[in-house]
């Protein structure tokens, strides 16, 4: 992606500015983020790119002065005021050089920049034969990717029995993801015992998301037998990772005291996380808080909101909660002199 170097003055002024003092570096990366947002609003893949390097170098060892001066080698040449600019990928190129001389992190590295477009034009066929390269090589992340190409169908002809092959690879070689993934996959299969056997693996490992399943297979009994307790374990660890599903089934725990005891108070608290990241059952359960007064103060504006958000993302229930409350909002205006 070529500029000319005007276009370029705050990032400009960004590089003299870095000059000043180390406790001043900070806003200093504010302003370059500012000048690469603003250098590339139409050229999104080389902005996400310019953004990405930006945050590798000041994240990465060195002093300040140290990391300006990578700044201004990679983002900009001075050297010459009327000569456009090109922002130039060494790692890539390095990628690739790699790739092909039979490196399969790297092979796998190159895949995924043809899966997904960057800094190469998209090219699914193109991934799938550096995953497979990689895989062959018996390289667990490689071999989940590939895995997941034949379930999907991503450069290649979708099969069941080759995704469950590579999938297995992996993930009996202790790849936390593609166990996940393996789980998963047979749960589409309506295999629950199978699924929470992989479920368990990558849970252990620290996968949220594993987590969150491996609790779900214990709050609902399949794979499993039901066990309340071991759910809301689960749930814990994680919902404090973050996992919105999980704070939400967890602040479900904690309103009906199945495996803990009721405390509304923080099943109000786990909604509300949960909602913060846009989870659209959370949304929910929280209108019904604060509709009936349920661990927090009563407020059918706060249930109408709730319940507006999770009609908006399609919730089943939604639209006959939030038809009911503003009905009872009607009827308080009517009531009031």
């Amino acid at each position: 992606m070529r500029a000319s170097v005007a276009s370029l003055l705050p990032f400009i002024l960004f590089l003299f500015a870095c000059a000043l003092a180390a406790d001043e570096l900070a806003d200093s990366i504010a302003r370059a983020e500012s000048a690469i947002q603003q250098r590339y609003a139409y050229a999104e893949r080389a902005r996400a790119f310019a953004l990405k390097r930006l945050d590798e170098v000041v994240s990465g060892p060195g002093t300040d002065a140290e990391k300006i001066a990578v700044l201004e080698k990679q983002f900009i040449s001075l050297a010459d005021p009327l000569k456009p600019v090109l922002l130039r990928d060494d790692s890539f190129e390095e990628t690739r050089r790699l790739a092909r001389s039979g490196a399969p992190e790297a092979q796998y590295a190159l895949g995924n920049c043809y899966l997904v477009g960057d800094r190469v034009t998209k090219d699914t066929r193109e991934a799938v034969k550096w995953f497979q390269a990689a895989a062959d090589k018996g390289y667990p992340p490689a071999q989940r990717a590939l895995a997941q190409c034949y379930e999907r169908g991503h450069g290649i002809a979708q099969d069941a029995s080759l995704a469950q092959k590579w999938y297995a690879l992996a993930a009996n070689a202790g790849d936390f993801e593609a166990q996940f993934l393996l789980g998963n996959f047979y749960d589409v299969l309506e295999k629950p015992k199978v699924a929470f056997k992989w479920y368990s693996q990558a849970a252990a490992q620290g996968l949220a998301e594993a987590q969150f399943r491996l609790g779900l297979a214990y709050y609902r009994g399949t794979g499993t037998k039901r066990d309340y307790g071991k759910a809301v374990n689960w749930f814990r660890a994680a919902a404090e990772q973050g996992n919105a599903d999980a704070q939400n089934y967890l602040g479900l725990c904690f309103i009906a005291g199945k495996g803990v005891p009721c405390n509304p108070v923080e099943a109000v608290r786990l909604y509300t996380l949960a909602v913060k990241q846009g989870n659209v059952a959370a949304a929910f359960n929280l209108g019904g808080c604060y509709e009936t007064g349920t661990g927090t103060i009563r407020s059918l504006e706060n249930a109408r909101k709730c319940y507006e958000f999770a009609a908006a993302g399609g919730d089943a229930y939604a639209p006959s909660a939030l038809e009911r409350v503003i009905r009872a909002q009607r009827g308080i205006a009517t009531e009031t002199p």
